[in-house]
């Protein structure tokens, strides 16, 4: 994401703004922001409890602006809060369910977040070459295997840091994402009742 993302498309494509006209009131009433505020706004988005919500937002819209120029998808597939914008799309979630179910789980993450220590990374190692570290730097997952040599690994601040620089010094891809939790680990474990509550949601609502 970027500073001012969108903004071209609330001006020029009917479809996207249209879909931002119906989340609006839902985001607002939820999350107690307004979605255009923020995006239109000279400070960018900050924060998880924000960040998520918006980029949600401009899933949701881009769909629609998809279906405007013609495209029907067979299938829809999402990863992490992605989930949540293809369930909409899927027509598992309709927009007010929806957006409770990101205000919530953007919400638990940001708590997350500001405990600290944690901190998520994107190194171009596979899923072997990462297991072949594992015994240097145990707190250290696999968090997402984005593409066969490329994984975002998450765990304790410090070690992915380490890792990090392991895989620059290999010529890989290596960077420090700009979030302060080990997301899609055990570190969100301390949310279990808040995760169960979501899956019973989740279960109710999603076709998958």
């Amino acid at each position: 994401q970027w500073h001012g993302m969108a903004r071209d498309l609330l001006v020029g494509e009917p479809a996207f703004a249209e879909a931002w006209d119906a989340l609006e009131p839902l985001i607002e009433h939820e999350a107690s922001f307004s979605l255009r505020a923020s995006v239109l706004a000279d400070e960018p988005v900050t924060g998880l409890d924000k960040v998520q919500i918006v980029l949600f937002a401009v899933q949701v819209g881009l769909a629609a602006v998809l279906r405007a120029h013609g495209a029907r998808p067979d299938a829809v597939l999402g990863h992490s809060m992605g989930e949540v914008a293809a369930a909409v799309v899927a027509g598992g979630l309709d927009l007010e369910t929806a957006v409770r179910v990101i205000v919530s789980r953007s919400r638990l993450l940001f708590e997350m977040e500001q405990l600290g220590g944690g901190a998520m990374g994107l190194v171009g190692l596979s899923a072997a070459e990462l297991a072949e570290l594992a015994t240097r730097w145990p707190s250290v997952t696999s968090a997402v295997h984005a593409a066969p040599a490329q994984t975002t690994v998450a765990g304790d601040r410090e070690e992915v840091g380490e890792l990090v620089a392991h895989a620059e010094s290999l010529g890989r891809l290596a960077r420090l994402l700009d979030v302060r939790g080990a997301g899609h680990t055990a570190a969100v474990d301390p949310r279990s009742e808040e995760r169960r509550v979501g899956k019973e949601c989740r279960s109710r609502w999603s076709p998958y």
